[in-house]
């Protein structure tokens, strides 16, 4: 008999979250993208009083720009076998995402188009093991991702953007987040010249700010704040 795969009726609680991007050069080398690896550990916690359920997916998978060659699932052990999610339960935790992306100023038609990929990933939940966290309890997620980055046109730069946390996450009072976007190192002839990124949240830009080296020979972008925002690198080879 199938058990249908439980979604909460909010976004997750986040304590913090910490999110270190590793810029892959692939263009350099006979590939058509570039590529941005991912890697997230972030902390959920159990405020709503009673049992909360959920499949792992929905807490570690962004399905913006996913490069589906790297792509996997954590399968429990003892994993019950599960159908795809209620429509009824979908429906009320997408309503609930929608209330919150709108009120951290995210255009509708972004959020409409985020909701229909995160809707089709979750098809896939029964694949993923189940958490159960109990009134008050924390849980540690750590997660990999990879998104494909293509050059523009017009000026030949690249740029890596991302909104943190993911709409399916909610920071909780007195919550952190840190993210550090890591460009491609320069050799030989092909410098690597850091474009753009977003100013607010008091970035770091080390190898551009006045005493902030590179960091291994590397540009290094990082931000610590507290709010809800899109951030973005931008970058070309100057070659």
């Amino acid at each position: 008999m199938l058990t249908a795969v439980p979604l909460p009726d909010q976004p997750l609680t986040v304590l913090w979250q910490s999110t270190l991007v590793d810029i892959e050069p692939g263009s350099r080398y006979g590939y058509r993208h570039d590529a941005a690896a991912i890697n997230t550990t972030l902390a959920i916690a159990n405020r709503t009083g009673a049992e909360l359920r959920f499949p792992l997916i929905l807490a570690t998978t962004d399905p913006e720009d996913r490069d589906r060659t790297h792509q996997s699932v954590r399968v429990g052990r003892e994993a019950p076998a599960l159908s795809e999610p209620t429509d009824v339960e979908w429906g009320t935790l997408a309503a609930s995402i929608r209330a919150q992306a709108a009120s951290q100023g995210h255009a509708s038609e972004w959020v409409e188009a985020y909701l229909g990929r995160l809707r089709a990933v979750l098809k896939r939940a029964r694949k993923s093991e189940e958490i159960v966290l109990q009134p008050g309890e924390e849980r540690f997620v750590r997660t990999h991702q990879r998104k494909l980055l293509t050059g523009r046109e017009e000026n030949r730069a690249f740029e890596f953007r991302g909104v943190f946390p993911l709409p399916q996450f909610a920071l909780a009072l007195g919550g952190s987040l840190s993210v550090a976007v890591a460009l491609p190192r320069a050799v030989g002839r092909v410098p690597v010249d850091l474009v753009d990124w977003t100013r607010a949240y008091s970035p770091q830009a080390f190898g551009r700010d006045p005493g902030l080296p590179p960091v291994a020979g590397r540009y290094v972008v990082s931000w610590f704040w507290q709010n809800d925002p899109e951030l973005y690198v931008s970058y070309r080879y100057a070659a």
